[in-house]
């Protein structure tokens, strides 16, 4: 996870993870460190990653994430386009959300939204 014009943070996934909540605990604890602003977050997956509906409970709640904005997510493979429909439809995420095919149509909905510098 990096700060990108300390306007936005960028979090790319290498390799193929399964994403457990001590994850989320340090995506929060790298965000304190990068001087705790509430900021968007751009996350660009990978094919290979994945999570479980535990997971996804937590990441839809405000409090688990007090330095996130909004999330915009790059997505890269047919089960986490189904994942995404149903965290949106069903878990229904308290930190505005969306889901995106490339990081240009995400970093311009942030951009549009939120005003971060790309």
């Amino acid at each position: 996870m990096e700060l990108v014009n300390n306007s936005y943070y960028q979090l790319i996934i290498k390799g193929h993870v399964f994403f457990t909540i001590d994850h989320l605990k340090q995506f929060v604890d790298i965000q304190k460190q990068l001087g705790e602003q509430k900021l968007p977050v751009l996350v660009i997956t990978n094919i290979g990653s994945d999570t479980d509906i535990e997971f996804l409970h937590d990441l839809a709640k405000k409090e688990t994430q007090p330095y996130t904005l909004a999330t915009a997510f790059v997505l890269k493979s047919l089960p986490q386009k189904i994942l995404a429909s149903m965290y949106l439809k069903i878990i229904k995420p308290q930190i505005p959300t969306r889901f995106f095919k490339s990081e240009k149509e995400a970093l311009t909905w942030l951009y549009q939204e939120f005003k971060v510098k790309p």
